[in-house]
C-alpha cells in the first residue's frame, strides 16, 4: 500500500538535483554530458573505481550492457560489487560501456512542467546515444543497475526499445527461474517501496516489475519476509525503520538501492539494511553447485 502523495517525493527528487547541478544552467549541465557522458563525476574516476572493486574491464562483444548510472558507483560500491558478482555465478554474458551517457534523469527533475518535452527529448537523445553504443557492443539488451535510470530509459524509448531497457532485477530474476535457493532460517523485513511513484510523476507511462521482485525472494527456502509499507523513502524513512523496530525485526531488505542507502542512512546502526544483492549472493553461497 502506497501511502505517500508520490508529488511529495518528486519535490525532495527535484531538491535533490538542483544540488548535484552545483550552480550550472541547463544548457551547461546538457554540454558537459554530451561531451563527458557523465553528469557530474569524471569517467577516470569510476574506472579507478571499478577496478578497486575488483570489476574487469569490459569486454569488446556481450549480449548485455550493464549501466552502471553516474553515480551509483560511488555511492553504493557493495552493490555494484554484488551485482557483478551475481551477474557471474549465473554465468550471465555482459560487459559495460567506458563511457555512456547520462539518463537524463536529473535534467527532468530540475525542470519547469512548461519545459518537460524539451528535458525529455535530451533524455531520448542521451538514452538513443547509449543504445547506439550497446548495438555496436553486440548487446541486446541495456541492463541498469539503478532504478531511477531504468525508469528514465523506459519511459523516453519508442515502444518497441522499451523492453531492451531492464532493471538489474528483472535479468536476475530471469536466470534464477530454474535454481533452488537456500539461506539460514531467517526472518527479515522487506521494503518494496512506492514502486517508484515519485519517478512516474515525469515519466508517468515507465512501469518496472516490483511484484516479480518480490516474487523472486518467495523462492529462497528459510527465508521468511514481512513486508513493510510502501511509504517513499525520500520523505518517510525513519518511518521505514520504526515500523521494523516496532514489528522486532532486525533486518531490512531493499530492492532499491537508493531506497537502501536512505533508509539505513536513517537507521543508524538500530536495524540491518542490506541490498536484495547481499541476500541472493548468500542464497547462491548455500548453494554451492550452482557456482559454475
Amino acid at each position: 500500500m502506497v501511502e505517500m502523495n508520490p508529488n511529495t517525493g518528486a519535490a525532495k527528487l527535484i531538491e535533490g538535483a538542483a544540488e548535484r547541478a552545483a550552480g550550472r544552467s541547463f544548457d551547461q549541465q546538457v554540454e558537459w554530458i554530451r561531451k563527458y557522458a557523465n553528469y557530474r563525476v569524471p569517467l577516470d574516476l569510476r574506472s579507478r573505481l571499478l577496478h578497486a572493486l575488483g570489476i574487469p574491464r569490459p569486454k569488446p562483444i556481450a549480449g548485455n550492457i550493464i549501466k552502471l548510472g553516474c553515480m551509483v558507483p560511488f555511492s553504493s560500491p557493495q552493490y555494484v560489487q554484488g551485482c557483478f558478482k551475481l551477474l557471474d555465478l549465473l554465468g550471465v554474458d555482459y560487459t559495460y560501456l567506458e563511457k555512456e551517457y547520462c539518463c537524463g534523469a536529473s535534467l527532468v527533475y530540475q525542470s519547469k512542467e512548461s519545459e518537460r518535452e524539451k528535458v525529455l527529448n535530451v533524455a531520448r537523445e542521451f538514452t538513443q546515444m547509449n543504445r547506439d553504443l550497446a548495438q555496436r557492443r553486440g548487446a541486446g539488451n541495456i541492463v541498469y543497475l539503478c532504478a531511477s535510470c531504468a525508469h528514465f530509459a523506459k519511459g523516453v524509448s519508442c515502444t518497441d526499445a522499451a523492453d531492451h531497457h531492464m532493471y538489474i532485477w528483472d535479468l536476475i530474476a530471469d536466470k534464477l527461474e530454474s535454481k533452488t535457493l537456500r539461506v539460514t532460517p531467517t526472518t527479515a523485513a522487506y521494503y518494496s517501496g512506492c514502486g517508484g511513484s515519485s519517478f512516474r510523476a515525469f515519466v508517468p507511462g515507465a512501469r518496472l516489475q516490483w511484484k516479480k521482485y518480490r516474487q523472486m525472494m518467495n523462492r529462497i527456502e528459510g527465508l521468511t519476509l514481512v513486508d513493510l509499507k510502501g511509504v517513499c523513502c525520500q520523505v518517510g524513512a525513519e518511518r521505514v525503520v520504526e515500523e521494523a523496530q516496532v514489528r522486532h525485526l532486525d533486518t531490512i531488505i531493499c530492492a532499491c538501492h537508493g531506497c537502501r542507502n536512505r533508509i539505513d542512512q536513517e537507521a543508524g546502526g538500530k536495524v540491518q539494511v542490506k541490498y536484495l544483492s547481499d541476500v541472493l549472493l548468500a542464497a547462491l553461497a548455500e548453494k554451492k553447485d550452482m557456482v559454475p
